[in-house]
């Protein structure tokens, strides 16, 4: 798509393509800390008027599967709310491959390839049973201190 045909879709108060993840810690060479796949089936209620999973979806589904990764690796997410605590996507790039079907049974495969300062770097994909690709990913995920306003 050519940049200027582009530039009348940026988002209000940052162009597209330009923001780059918050740093992190270099690694000579980065390695996955841990692994963890969930399975989900992709559900009516999720679709668009087009008949596919609506893209704002997937965000949500990679974020669920990042808990349940800290979960199976021994990280209570309970017990970091007790500690005023929670889990926040600070930047996702996503590469959409395929839309997801009502009804298609999916993989979620999270890795966790760097740890520093209570923030993850994560590469994730979404795959079918029969090894399909519909989307990759790369994140930052950081923990947070919940604020109240009262």
């Amino acid at each position: 798509i050519p940049r200027e045909l582009s530039l009348g879709f940026d988002a209000p108060g940052i162009p597209l393509d330009t923001y780059n993840p918050p740093a992190m810690e270099a690694e000579d060479e980065p390695q996955t800390l841990f692994e963890h796949a969930v399975h989900r089936t992709a559900e009516w209620h999720e679709c668009d008027s087009m008949g596919h999973v609506n893209n704002a979806n997937y965000a949500n589904w990679l974020d669920d599967a990042m808990l349940a990764t800290l979960e199976a690796g021994g990280t209570s997410i309970a017990g970091q709310r007790e500690k005023g605590l929670y889990m926040h996507g600070e930047y996702y790039k996503l590469e959409y491959k395929r839309a997801a079907l009502p009804g298609d049974h999916l993989s979620i495969t999270t890795h966790i390839d760097r740890q520093s300062n209570h923030a993850y770097a994560v590469t994730q994909s979404i795959t079918t049973p029969e090894g399909n690709t519909l989307l990759t990913a790369g994140s930052v995920y950081k923990w947070r201190e919940v604020t109240r306003n009262v």
